[in-house]
């Protein structure tokens, strides 16, 4: 009788139904063992790796720990995670020196906003490097649902007013998301943005606005948002459907639903009344958002079986 090793104590599934997403090829989970974690692996054939995580909730919210490097000739990494009795989303992220940030957010299983807690760190941004701490981006975040797309924007400090120096200047907290194949110095570049602003002579109120160039004519509402501001963790929390956004022409022609990708930045504008103008006051680095679904569902590991 022969013998084939079917599963191990960690043994991984098939490669056949394992998951990729660009440079995560083969992304898998073990069976769950004796002390309820999983091991998580993925082939990643790049160079200059400067962060590479696997981002989940242990319980006390969203965190990410270190995919190490399992089998340096394959390129594989691994890491484990702890499981219960139902299934665990899970996310991942890295950034190479020759790129931006990539990151798969995790999934928000909720109906609602989701709290803080519940969010993906998409990238830090340097604090101080701006005056006023309003203007001041500290880092911003991603998550995705079934039906919406929800980005955070995380300040100094301040709160999040539209409006101040008497209604001479309008502060507004915008949500970029665009083709990451395009070109961001291109001026005739179209972008989205899920934009927290208020300007009432002008009938702006928050919302998501399609962007085609930089005058008050190129802007371009196309959906409502939902917001909320949570100022124990000095964040804004902002949502909209992606079906307003595939209802845009523009933006179908390059989204694709069934292997989604696009290109996400915050940025924070002053608008001035006199001399009417707006500034950029902060920008985050930016990163590319992976909205795709990556769960491990705790199934018993198996012991190995003959084959007859």
């Amino acid at each position: 009788m022969k013998y084939i090793i079917l599963a191990m104590a960690f043994a991984l599934t098939l490669s056949l139904g394992a998951l990729t997403i660009n440079h995560w090829q083969n992304i898998r989970f073990s069976g769950r063992n004796a002390a309820s974690q999983m091991l998580l692996r993925t082939e990643i054939n790049q160079s200059g790796l400067l962060a590479n995580k696997v981002v989940y909730n242990p319980g006390s919210g969203i965190a990410e720990y270190n995919l190490s490097l399992y089998d340096a000739a394959a390129h594989t990494y691994q890491a484990a995670i702890p499981v219960g009795s139902t299934r665990r989303y899970v996310g991942l992220k890295k950034k190479s020196a020759a790129g931006n940030t990539e990151l798969v957010p995790v999934f928000h299983e909720g109906t609602g906003l989701p709290t803080p807690a519940q969010l993906t760190k998409a990238t830090d941004d340097a604090l101080n490097d701006n005056g006023t701490n309003y203007y001041n981006i500290a880092a911003d975040y991603v998550a995705f649902t079934n039906t919406r797309i929800i980005t955070a924007v995380q300040n100094r400090g301040g709160g999040f007013p539209t409006s101040a120096k008497i209604g001479t200047v309008y502060p507004s907290y915008m949500s970029v998301i665009a083709d990451p194949n395009s070109d961001p110095n291109d001026p005739d570049v179209i972008v989205w943005a899920l934009a927290y602003m208020n300007v009432p002579l002008g009938g702006i109120r928050p919302g998501l606005f399609k962007i085609t160039g930089t005058g008050s004519d190129d802007l371009v509402r196309i959906g409502n948002i939902e917001t909320q501001i949570v100022a124990s963790s000095n964040m804004l929390i902002m949502s909209c459907n992606i079906a307003d956004l595939m209802a845009d022409a523009d933006f179908a022609a390059w989204y694709n639903v069934a292997s989604p990708k696009f290109g996400m930045q915050t940025i924070v504008n002053k608008s001035t009344v006199v001399p009417f103008a707006t500034t950029v006051q902060d920008k985050s680095p930016g990163a590319i958002v992976y909205p795709r679904k990556i769960y491990a569902d705790p199934k018993a590991s198996t012991a190995p079986k003959p084959l007859d």
